[in-house]
């Protein structure tokens, strides 16, 4: 194992912290991609990955999920990298690398604390049939949840397997939501790659013919969790990890990207308060109503003062 210390600049001892990665070692385009998503409330984590090859003589991807801050797989079903927060205070926040890899990727990362915030990560499983599903274990009433996947054949936790899928969601306690994911099919002679996106639902999940496997949306902020609702349901009990929070001001919300030349001023309205931090992710299309072909993905935050960024695609076909 090895220690490493980041020194986070909150000014305070988090609550929880937020961490992604697309395996780059530095701000220039690179073929293939590493996707890592992970969150932890100091005591629980939970990380989704996914990684898909470039230029290979067949589609040639993975996925992975784990009780870990950050994991990170390679193509071929490999664990890279994978850490379990060690330990934070008021000025670092350090990482137990329990497996290790020799590239330097650069890891994003959003702090989150404050004297009224309280965090807690969940692991639970998407039910098999529709209907309401409550999750429980929180300890108080959220005022927004953050969801990582692996997709409708993520069952089992740790678990490394083909095809590389992940799935980002989001609800705050005003019923404000969205919901996205890609698929990269593994092995498959021709690359079959497919994305979905939704701003009315919390949880989404396909399969590669653009079937909509899983998809949920909030119900309810409970005393011990919440509650979201499964419109459709497979007969897969996929894992899911979530971030609850609450002390928090929030507002979910989508917004299309303006066309105007570069470098275009956009504003976004309607939040009702002046955010400290914004998370934004896109699956790099107009509205669409269905999923649609090639995988594309996007994540990235900021402060007053710093950003940070990551996208990818993988070509259909």
């Amino acid at each position: 194992p090895v220690a490493q210390v980041v020194a986070h600049g909150l000014g305070e001892t988090p609550k929880a912290i937020i961490l992604w990665t697309v395996g780059n070692t530095n701000q220039n385009f690179a073929g293939g991609f590493h996707h890592a998503f992970g969150m932890s409330d100091g005591t629980a984590s939970g990380s989704t990955s996914a990684a898909s090859d470039d230029n290979a003589a067949h589609a040639n991807s993975s996925r992975r999920i784990a009780a870990k801050a950050l994991t990170v797989v390679e193509f071929n079903e490999v664990l890279l990298a994978e850490a379990d927060l060690q330990s934070w205070d008021a000025t670092n926040f350090t990482l137990n690398w329990t497996t290790n890899d020799a590239t330097a990727a650069v890891v994003h990362f959003i702090a989150i604390g404050g004297a009224g915030v309280s965090a807690k990560v969940v692991n639970w499983t998407m039910p098999t049939a529709a209907g309401n599903q409550a999750v429980t274990g929180v300890g108080f009433m959220p005022d927004v949840v953050l969801h990582t996947h692996g997709g409708p054949a993520m069952t089992a936790n740790p678990s490394t397997i083909p095809d590389g899928v992940s799935g980002l969601g989001v609800m705050a306690k005003d019923g404000s939501q969205w919901a996205n994911t890609f698929v990269s099919d593994d092995p498959s002679n021709f690359s079959n790659t497919q994305r979905y996106q939704r701003a009315n639902r919390t949880l989404v999940a396909i399969d590669f013919n653009q079937v909509v496997q899983k998809e949920a949306s909030f119900v309810s902020m409970d005393a011990n969790g919440f509650t979201v609702n499964f419109t459709t349901a497979n007969a897969s009990a996929s894992q899911v990890y979530s971030l609850a929070l609450k002390g928090v001001s929030v507002k979910a919300g989508s917004f299309n990207k303006t066309t105007g030349a570069a470098p275009a001023t956009q504003a976004i309205t309607g939040l009702n308060f002046r955010p400290r931090a914004v998370l934004l992710s896109s699956f790099q299309d107009v509205t669409q109503g269905a999923s649609v072909p090639e995988t594309r993905f996007g994540i990235g935050a900021a402060d007053a003062s710093t950003g940070g960024s990551s996208a990818f695609t993988d070509e259909d076909g």
